[in-house]
């Protein structure tokens, strides 16, 4: 009369998915895109250069340190 509950969690299965072929595109396509600075005026790509060039000037100066 009383039976417990229990949850079941069921996954949808699409007939569709091909897991080979996702794994192939994700290997063509898996290289980072970086961020625009096509959309950026003179004063923001002066920032953003000076931004970059700090950032890359102390990952070189750890790695030396190291």
């Amino acid at each position: 009369m009383d039976e417990p509950k229990v949850a079941v969690l069921r996954h949808y299965a699409s007939p569709y998915y091909d897991p080979q072929k996702a794994h192939e595109y994700y290997m063509r396509t898996r290289e980072l895109k970086g961020r625009s600075t096509t959309s950026l005026n003179d004063d923001g790509k002066k920032i953003w250069s000076y931004t970059k060039n700090n950032i890359k000037s102390e990952k070189a100066a750890k790695v030396k340190e190291e």
